[in-house]
């Protein structure tokens, strides 16, 4: 008979790094300890590690309130159990650490990656290349949906709109995935994979796309997201 092992795992701060700052205050990162068949392993909290970022503080929009440590253990106890459950009989430390950090990923801040290299594409196709490059290199240290917000008041409507239609048919639904995200009612500042795939975050979704665009554009953008979630699938490997 098959032995049964049992995962076990706490959260705890890391007291052999340097504190960093979380609401103001100094905190030693915040990290899982899981352990195996007796093997135990250290991987820091995808939380923590998110929203204590000077960058991501740097990128969010004023009116974003970022949870207490305490709300914090509370989302990754149930991120830790959604992981080890999906993984289940196929569970390993290492097959663990790539789900886990997989179904923590920042949606947005993935798609905000490729939208820059959209942008850059789309203005070099159209003779401006230095533009191009100036706005996706530029809008590195910014909030880039702040920077769309500024770029739709400063180009003709016809011109920004085209350049966000022509972004879905690119595998590019960054926007339409922002805008939901400052609409819901999420409990965290931003949208990870184990919460997307939610059925209930699934149906506000296409709820909300299908109150903003035509079904063609809700195929695409749908489409885009689905592109995403399986190369960030492929590449974590699990």
């Amino acid at each position: 008979m098959k032995q049964a092992y049992k995962v076990t795992y706490k959260l705890l701060f890391n007291e052999q790094l340097k504190k960093v700052s979380y609401l103001g205050v100094l905190t030693h990162p915040l990290y899982i300890q899981i352990t195996y068949k007796r093997k135990t392993t250290n991987i820091k909290s995808s939380y923590f590690d998110i929203l204590a970022s000077s960058l991501f503080h740097s990128y969010q929009l004023k009116q974003i309130k970022i949870p207490s440590i305490e709300k914090i253990i509370i989302l990754e106890r149930e991120l830790i159990d959604f992981t080890i459950e999906k993984l289940a009989e196929g569970f390993s430390l290492e097959s663990f650490r790539n789900a886990y950090e997989f179904y923590g990923t920042n949606i947005c801040d993935e798609l905000e990656k490729g939208f820059r290299v959209y942008l850059f594409m789309h203005f070099n196709e159209k003779g401006l290349g230095n533009l191009g490059k100036s706005i996706a290199e530029g809008s590195e240290q910014r909030n880039l949906y702040l920077v769309l917000q500024e770029m739709k008041k400063a180009i003709k409507p016809e011109i920004y709109n085209l350049l966000i239609k022509n972004s879905f048919s690119a595998n590019q639904p960054f926007l339409p995935l922002y805008d939901f995200f400052l609409q819901s009612n999420m409990k965290v500042p931003f949208i990870n994979i184990m919460q997307f795939q939610k059925p209930s975050i699934q149906s506000s979704f296409n709820d909300f796309i299908n109150s903003k665009y035509n079904k063609a554009d809700c195929d695409r953008i749908n489409k885009g997201l689905n592109f995403w979630l399986d190369q960030l699938e492929n590449y974590a490997n699990i």
